[in-house]
């Protein structure tokens, strides 16, 4: 009364077709990633390069003049309230992070780390 189908389906050709969908999948995920992750190397290094050694220029006439200074640490803040700095803001009217940015001075060496948005760099040099 009913017949048996003989059809049967090709698992291996349908895994084979799904691994390659998942491949593509990875590798597109993994392209777009590094692509929105990518940090321009332009005006946001040059802005920051010119305001790290701004900083640290302030920061060494500070320690050069105040010698009673052997391990001290000021804040971007501290020194825009003592009127040694202006506020360092970008073109996109951001300015940098006034606690995490710092000058220290240790072993008569000054440490200057500036944090702007997602950018950030120190520099040391000897008095």
């Amino acid at each position: 009364m009913y017949e048996k189908s003989e059809y049967r389906y090709d698992w291996s050709s349908a895994l084979k077709k799904l691994g390659i969908i998942i491949i593509i999948g990875i590798i597109i995920l993994v392209v777009i990633f590094f692509v929105l992750n990518a940090k321009p190397k332009t005006k946001t290094n040059s802005f920051l390069e010119d305001n790290l050694n701004t900083m640290l220029s302030v920061a060494t006439a500070y320690y050069k003049n105040n010698e009673l200074a052997t391990d001290e640490k000021i804040t971007l803040k501290e020194m825009i309230d003592h009127k040694m700095l202006i506020d360092f803001i970008d073109e996109n009217g951001n300015n940098c992070d006034h606690k995490a940015s710092y000058a220290r001075l240790r072993n008569n060496r000054v440490k200057v780390y500036l944090k702007c948005d997602y950018d950030e760099d120190s520099k040391e040099i000897s008095i």
